[in-house]
């Protein structure tokens, strides 16, 4: 066979594999997306601090991601319950919530001092659990897993969030089915288990899957909300980064205006995520799964995942989670509990059948060609 149609043969054959290994990383950085844009029933005005407040009721909720391989996935399901699990004896204020959403900063009077006049995202008054899932890339939980800070507000004594599929009731993985974290920023460090056990509350009884992310894992695009995907009526174009207005609550089961502590701190930080396949994260296709656990990025269950289960136990789970190390507080998108699927891609022995086709019909023409070959016949 011809060495130069050997070479583009197996460069081919290595082209492919790569590919089929690049599905398998655990964690790949997001590099765009599609969304819809929706409003809810007009405005909702809320007294912050003693100003007056607009919420938009808007919402931008993700349709398609794109990761940084090119591998492609939709939203295919939602989860149907979220639970924060918290522990009394973590160092931080144990009482308390810290939510965050995009606002506009084009209105009048509103800056880096003062309290927004108009804040993009849904208002809930209901809990910290129910704000995050959702399908809104307008707002989300700032430090989630922040134990120990300088700022008091931004502390918590959050642990772990559960993420229920189904109730007890589950559902089956299959070969396509990923899960996908956007954090508000550039990315930060956190661990994420599949509950593959529940109880007849839906409490974990065990875990698989369990990985810890790192803020390298964020390599695609930490711009991923623009005025292109996000409708310009929301975001002004001139201004790339859009301000996130941070709001402090002195609950952790009420999000009511009443128990707002704080609401004077602003960022100016955009959208980053990974998604990752159920697949990548060593869970078997038929398996039954529950759904999914984000927890710090400190996180150390050891040899035995079931450990997971109990956010009170302090070997696995630290209380002292500060924000001034790489652990430093996940700012979690409210997209949680979505469920993408991977679009299909050839298997492996589709690649392999493909490649020796190829191989076998090169050196037959080879054969046809050669002087040899025509004797041979």
């Amino acid at each position: 066979m011809n060495s130069v149609r050997l070479s583009v043969v197996f460069a081919v054959a290595l082209s492919l594999l790569a590919g089929e290994a690049s599905l398998q990383a655990q964690a790949v950085g997001i590099s765009s997306i599609t969304t819809t844009v929706s409003y809810g029933s007009g405005e909702t005005s809320q007294n912050l601090n003693g100003s007056t407040t607009d919420f938009s009721n808007a919402s931008v909720a993700v349709n398609t991601v794109t990761d940084m391989n090119g591998n492609q996935y939709s939203v295919t399901g939602m989860a149907t319950s979220a639970i924060v699990r918290t522990d009394s004896t973590a160092t931080g204020e144990v009482n308390q919530s810290s939510v965050w959403y995009m606002g506009n900063t084009q209105t009048t009077n509103c800056d880096s001092s003062s309290d927004p006049t108009l804040l993009y995202g849904s208002y809930t008054s209901s809990t910290q659990a129910s704000l995050l899932l959702n399908n809104n890339l307008l707002e989300g939980s700032d430090n989630l897993f922040v134990n120990s800070s300088s700022v008091a507000a931004a502390q918590d004594n959050i642990e772990r969030v559960d993420f229920l599929y189904n109730g007890t009731t589950g559902i089956v993985d299959n070969n396509s089915l990923a899960i996908g974290v956007f954090d508000r920023g550039t990315g930060d460090a956190f661990s994420v288990a599949i509950i593959t056990g529940v109880d007849s509350h839906g409490n974990p009884t065990s875990y698989g899957g369990f990985v810890t992310v790192t803020p390298e894992a964020f390599s695609g695009d930490d711009d991923l909300l623009t005025v292109a995907n996000s409708n310009s009526v929301l975001f002004n174009a001139s201004n790339s980064e859009p301000t996130d207005y941070l709001v402090r609550y002195d609950s952790s089961t009420s999000l009511a205006t009443g128990n707002v502590t704080d609401d004077t701190q602003t960022v100016d930080q955009n959208i980053s995520g990974v998604i990752m396949t159920l697949a990548s994260l060593g869970i078997a296709s038929g398996t039954k799964i529950y759904g999914y656990s984000l927890m710090g990025g400190d996180v150390e269950p050891g040899t035995n995942l079931n450990s997971l289960t109990n956010t009170s136990n302090t070997t696995v789970y630290p209380t002292t989670t500060s924000d001034t190390t790489a652990y430093d507080g996940l700012d979690a998108a409210a997209v949680n509990g979505v469920m993408f699927s991977l679009k299909p891609v050839p298997e492996p022995s589709t690649y392999a059948e493909v490649l020796l086709a190829g191989a076998l019909g090169l050196y037959g023409w080879r054969r046809v060609r050669s002087p040899r070959g025509k004797a041979a016949s």
